[in-house]
């Protein structure tokens, strides 16, 4: 019994490469990448705003790229000071809500006039 299974699986095997290698030489399908299109061509004024900003900006980038260890910790300290003014607009009015009512006490209890005079 293994004999004739070992020759089928033998002639399955034959069929299934044949069949693949069809497959794979038919020009109906695409195995291999397509190449890419070519990139559009950069209008002439784009170009030319380009260099105007790289001239514009070039020195406020090499100031801020060769000293950014400076720039790095006058932005966090920025950041620290916008942070405390912030939570300071934010609380100030509510402490002095809170101070004003601290301030004004409940009046002193006095009794009525009426019962005043009958005493």
């Amino acid at each position: 019994m293994t004999a004739p299974a070992a020759a089928n699986s033998a002639e399955n095997n034959a069929a299934a490469q044949a069949a693949w290698r069809s497959v794979r030489e038919s020009s109906d399908i695409q195995f291999a990448p397509v190449p890419p299109d070519p990139p559009p061509v950069t209008p002439e004024w784009l170009k030319a705003l380009g260099e105007w900003l790289d001239w514009l900006l070039k020195p406020l980038g090499n100031l801020l790229g060769g000293s950014w260890s400076m720039v790095e910790k006058l932005l966090i300290i920025g950041a620290v000071l916008g942070a405390l003014w912030i939570a300071w607009a934010l609380l100030w009015p509510l402490w002095l809500a809170r101070k004003g009512r601290a301030k004004v006490a409940a009046p002193e209890w006095t009794p009525p006039r009426e019962e005043v005079l009958a005493l």
